[in-house]
C-alpha cells in the first residue's frame, strides 16, 4: 500500500489487484487508487436504487464512490478514472481485494484471509 497525497489533505492508497483490467487501449491496468469513505459516501451506497434490487451490487456501488483512478502502475495522473460498470467486469479475487483495501482504508476490522 502506497498512500499519496490529495487536494484538500485527504489521503489516498493505492492497491494492486491479481488480475487488474484490460482497457480499450489493450493496457492492463492492475493498481487503484482509492480514498476513505465518508458517511455520505456508505449512505448513498446504501440508498441507491440497484441495491434494493440487488443487494449484492452494494459493494462496487460503493467503490465506485471511492476509487479514484485505475492504472498501469501506481503513480497519480496516470490512469483513468473508473466508474461502476468498469467495477463489475473486476472478477471475485480483484473485487476482494478492493474490499480489504477498503476495510484497511476505513480502519473497519479486518481478518486475515477473510473477504467479508
Amino acid at each position: 500500500m502506497v498512500t499519496s497525497p490529495r487536494a484538500g489533505g485527504t489521503q489516498t492508497v493505492w492497491c494492486e489487484l491479481p488480475t487488474g483490467a484490460r482497457g480499450r487501449d489493450g493496457v492492463r491496468r492492475r493498481y487503484v487508487r482509492m480514498r476513505p469513505a465518508t458517511a455520505l459516501d456508505e449512505l448513498r451506497a446504501f440508498s441507491d436504487f440497484r441495491v434494493c434490487l440487488r443487494s449484492d451490487s452494494f459493494l462496487t456501488i460503493l467503490l465506485a464512490r471511492v476509487v479514484v483512478e485505475l492504472a498501469a502502475e501506481p503513480t497519480a495522473g496516470t490512469g483513468v478514472s473508473i466508474d461502476l460498470t468498469a467495477l463489475e467486469t473486476l472478477d471475485a479475487e480483484d473485487l476482494s481485494a478492493l474490499e480489504r483495501q477498503y476495510r484497511e482504508l476505513n480502519h473497519y476490522e479486518v481478518t486475515a484471509g477473510a473477504a467479508s
